[in-house]
């Protein structure tokens, strides 16, 4: 070893996250966010890319399901700004959008911008964030 930090990265301050109801495979995949691990599954079968983490391939009912983990890169699908504060630690606006990662799954989160700066399109990159005691993704431009 080179004796590189290998420490986690530190942690977004984003307000407003609360914590997940995390269960079954959900666990597995939250521990690996809290190692600062963005992690999919892939079918050991057929190959399919699993997102969110599920028990069986939904395309041939496989099990043989293998995480692996993502550069953390990809491109807004969608989005919508929610401009009401559901609780007093929230911003006044934020930012909910569907993400594709580059890895070929889609995932729903927080994007970090400012309101007007979100676009369709538009490259980002991930980061983690705490939420009540758990640590989960949200996406950054870049």
């Amino acid at each position: 070893m080179s004796g590189a930090d290998l420490s986690p990265s530190p942690l977004m301050d984003v307000p407003g996250m609360v914590a997940p109801d995390a269960r079954g495979e959900e666990a597995t995949w939250f521990e690996h966010c809290r190692q600062r691990r963005l992690t999919f599954h892939r079918c050991g079968s057929c190959s399919a890319v699993l997102f969110p983490p599920r028990g069986a391939c939904p395309a041939c009912g496989g099990t043989d399901l293998r995480w692996e983990d993502s550069a953390g890169h990809g491109r807004v699908y969608s989005y919508t700004v929610q401009r009401r504060r559901v609780r007093p630690e929230m911003p006044e606006s934020s930012v909910v959008a569907l993400i594709d990662v580059d890895e070929g799954f889609r995932i729903m989160t927080r994007l970090v911008c400012e309101p007007d700066q979100a676009a369709i399109g538009m490259q980002v990159a991930v980061a983690f964030t705490d939420a009540g005691g758990a640590v989960v993704p949200v996406f950054i431009p870049g």
